[in-house]
């Protein structure tokens, strides 16, 4: 079962998030960077990659646009070696 934040019951996920309230940052949540060690579990903040897609990303929106995304949606390109 996951919450409104997509984390689930045991906060055995990997995710991260950041929620706005309409003209900045309300909060930013981090789940686990890897399932494969649960207990000894490493949170996906210590990526700075995650924490500045958050912050410098959708914080960034939030108070600019009114949401933590743009009104479009761009397609995912997968490049294959």
């Amino acid at each position: 079962m996951e919450d409104q934040n997509c984390l689930t019951a045991n906060g055995n996920i990997i995710n991260a998030g950041l929620i706005g309230d309409g003209d900045g940052i309300d909060y930013v949540y981090y789940a686990l960077a890897d399932l494969s060690d649960v207990a000894h579990p490493v949170g996906i903040a210590a990526d700075w990659r995650v924490t500045l897609h958050e912050f410098a990303g959708h914080g960034i929106l939030w108070p600019h646009v009114g949401t933590g995304q743009f009104g479009f949606r761009t397609a995912r390109v997968i490049v294959s070696r």
